[in-house]
């Protein structure tokens, strides 16, 4: 027999593996998260995952795409969050992934425009998350992760950012 060589992975073969990689680990998060006794969500599993689709594999249609998918999943694997509150979070990784790649454009500093970007969804994320629970239609602590805790997860994502970008 002769050996072919190596096999090629095209680009939508690599894009389809890194999301069903990505939808595992969201999928088995809480699973973790009960191991090891840690809130694991509190780390942002979610945005890391869009995070990594736009450095890992260049695309921002993939990342967009996970943004707005990725909450709708969390809650048909586990039930976790609520539907209002996943879409929530789905507008606040859309709009860091916008912001992102608007910002960046403008600064040419990738990793001070991941920081105002995440700070900058954030905003919109409590800011909806306020109109909801004003309304009555969700039920929840307002701040449900430590704000010292979102701050280090987004100095630690533009950090990356940064580094990742400086080296390429």
């Amino acid at each position: 027999m002769q050996d072919s060589g190596p096999t090629v992975i095209t680009k939508s073969q690599r894009l389809l593996l890194y999301d069903i990689c990505i939808i595992l680990l969201i999928y088995i998060t809480p699973a973790i998260s009960h191991v090891l006794n840690f809130p694991l969500y509190q780390l942002d599993p979610m945005r890391w995952g869009v995070l990594c689709s736009l450095l890992i594999l260049k695309s921002k249609k993939n990342a967009l795409i996970l943004a707005a998918s990725l909450p709708l999943l969390s809650y048909l694997t586990t039930g976790h969050p609520i539907i209002i509150k996943n879409a929530i979070i789905a507008v606040e990784l859309c709009t860091n992934l916008f912001l992102f790649l608007l910002i960046s454009k403008k600064t040419n500093n990738n990793g001070f425009a991941m920081f105002l970007s995440i700070i900058l969804s954030k905003f919109a994320y409590y800011i909806l998350k306020a109109m909801f629970v004003s309304l009555g239609l969700l039920k929840t602590d307002f701040i449900s992760t430590p704000i010292i805790t979102q701050f280090i997860v987004a100095i630690t994502m533009s950090m990356t950012i940064y580094a990742f970008y400086k080296n390429e």
